[in-house]
């Protein structure tokens, strides 16, 4: 997450004297952590725990036909003692490079 908000501060101090109108970078982390009595909605099915959600988007746009954007999320599924049960979403991340 650091990497995506460093990158994103370096191309803007490093642009900012060349910029163009359609030049942007945005960032954006969003979590949540919920007690649920049951999972029913996930791969594998647990009673009683906490579920933490992650999402985080970044998207760089330089132009036409310049930039990158990706959407990564996570499921944690966690007991009453902060264990971690189960986990949803590591991998290879799909990206649009344009």
């Amino acid at each position: 997450m650091l990497y995506y908000l460093e990158l994103a501060d370096t191309w803007r101090r490093e642009r900012r004297l060349e910029r163009k109108e359609t030049d942007y970078s945005s960032f954006l982390y969003e979590a949540s952590v919920e007690f649920l009595p049951d999972t029913g909605g996930l791969q594998a099915c647990f009673q009683q725990v906490y579920v933490a959600r992650m999402k985080m988007t970044f998207v760089h746009h330089c132009g036409p036909l310049c930039g990158i954007k990706f959407v990564k999320e996570r499921t944690v599924v966690l007991n009453q003692l902060g264990v971690v049960l189960h986990v949803e979403g590591d991998g290879i991340t799909d990206f649009l490079q344009y």
